[in-house]
């Protein structure tokens, strides 16, 4: 089961966030953690975390106050998560502690005081920096751009505020036990709607009602000026929102797919063990007649932008290859290069160490933010263990969207033994579900469905 989240613009899926409802804490969670180990040759520490694996903390990433010499096993400090784990390697953590607001982010372990240089006024930034340093004090801050052009009293209030979070944290030692998350931060859907709601005639639609009322202190916090009342359409929870909406069920799906169209031209995404490979092809964009150089430029720009918005709507991380369509020249490089510049200043953030090489090859990495689309939704096949299927979770998803469309008061279903234990574990969420919907769902084990695409049955 999950939660979505999308921003759509000309009925086009711009970005995407997906979001297990039971799920680890993301990247800029808080904990009260526990020194497991201390390596004195890497110069860093193992801090347990209550996660899967231990996390790794460069000892060079501790706060100043902080005495390395004090530090052993069983000790307990504040760390914030900087790179959530991969299959081969824990988290990363730091002890320097950001706190991120909408228009400036709170360092209290450090005394650094910066606004940001888009405020020319001299006059303005002194004015807006004494209010900032009467909300926070000492402790080191940097003011955002959106902060420098903004009223200096929303800056402040939302200093002020950050302040006594920090306040809250510090007091975690005396109020739980580590190791524990003592604040999750922000989840994928906030950072999406903090991103996206500023943009003007933004219209906000929930398909949970409950949703908007869980969201008036996030909304009020980060100074969002939406009306939630008029977000709410209809008096009850609406499954079928995405599937109505844009043909979103179907934009979502196509981003499982290796193949994406291009006009006639099209590219494939493929991944592999150490990156994502993607060939750019002309395809009938060629016109069957010789390709002219305009015609392959052409390709190609489209090719890089559709391949940036891929990148962020499946949320691939890690190096990313694309072979572009006859780019070897020195020219051509520099074309592409300077196309690539241009259009990563516009947004698509996270890309760095992007050039086409002398191959025609254009090389990027994109910073990992979670878990990828793929990952969330699909699972290693079960037979040839290659392929993949469907996860868990979406099946879930799948089934109750299936009761609740038929209508039943007690549908029944045979599911997988994958299935049978997500049920188990998420009665209290289903439960809720079927109080909503007013039915009661039966299920029956049959480890017969364990290796098939959809694992579940509608049972007669």
């Amino acid at each position: 089961m999950f939660k979505r989240t999308a921003f759509v613009e000309d009925g086009i899926l711009q970005a995407l966030a997906v979001e297990p409802l039971i799920a680890e804490p993301l990247e800029g969670a808080i904990f009260l953690g526990r020194i497991t180990a201390i390596v004195e040759s890497l110069d860093a520490a193992f801090v347990d975390l209550g996660l899967a694996q231990d996390a790794f903390l460069p000892l060079q990433d501790l706060p100043e106050r902080l005495d390395r010499k004090s530090l052993k096993n069983g000790s307990e400090l504040l760390v914030q998560l900087k790179a959530e784990g991969g299959r081969y390697k824990g988290p990363k953590i730091t002890g320097k502690i950001e706190i991120q607001g909408r228009y400036l982010v709170l360092m209290p372990e450090s005394k650094q005081k910066s606004i940001s240089r888009k405020l020319k006024d001299s006059v303005k930034r002194e004015i807006l920096m004494a209010q900032v340093d009467a909300a926070v004090g000492e402790l080191g801050y940097i003011v955002r751009t959106e902060g420098a052009l903004t009223q200096p009293e929303w800056v402040a209030e939302e200093a002020a505020r950050l302040r006594k979070d920090w306040d809250r944290l510090q007091r975690s030692y005396v109020t739980v036990r580590s190791p524990r998350c003592v604040d999750p931060g922000l989840s994928a859907s906030q950072k999406l709607l903090l991103k996206h709601l500023s943009t003007p005639d933004t219209a906000l639609v929930f398909s949970n009602p409950e949703d908007a009322f869980e969201m008036e202190d996030f909304m009020k916090n980060y100074n969002l000026q939406v009306d939630l009342a008029a977000s709410i359409k209809g008096k009850k929870r609406n499954p079928f929102l995405f599937e109505a909406a844009h043909q979103l069920e179907r934009q979502i799906q196509a981003l499982l797919d290796k193949k994406v169209e291009l006009g006639g031209a099209y590219m494939i995404l493929e991944a592999t063990e150490a990156f994502h490979a993607v060939d750019v092809n002309a395809g009938s964009a060629a016109g069957g007649a010789r390709q002219t150089i305009g015609i392959k430029k052409k390709i190609n720009q489209e090719a890089i932008l559709e391949c940036l918005r891929q990148l962020e709507l499946r949320n691939i991380g890690g190096m990313v290859l694309m072979d572009l369509i006859d780019a070897e020249s020195e020219a051509e490089r520099q074309f592409y290069n300077a196309f690539l510049k241009k259009t990563l200043q516009s947004g698509f953030s996270g890309i760095f160490a992007a050039e086409v090489s002398s191959l025609g090859v254009l090389s990027m990495t994109r910073r990992r933010m979670g878990s990828s689309l793929s990952e969330l939704i699909t699972a290693p096949c079960g037979c040839c263990g290659q392929g993949r299927v469907l996860s868990a979770p979406a099946q879930l998803d799948l089934m109750l969207k299936e009761a609740v469309r038929t209508g039943e008061r007690s549908p029944a279903f045979r599911v997988s033994s994958g299935l049978a234990k997500l049920i188990v574990t998420l009665e209290p969420l289903i439960a809720k579900a079927e109080r909503d919907f007013q039915f009661e769902l039966r299920w029956t084990l049959d480890e017969s469905l364990d290796f098939l695409l959809i694992q579940y049955k509608k049972a007669l």
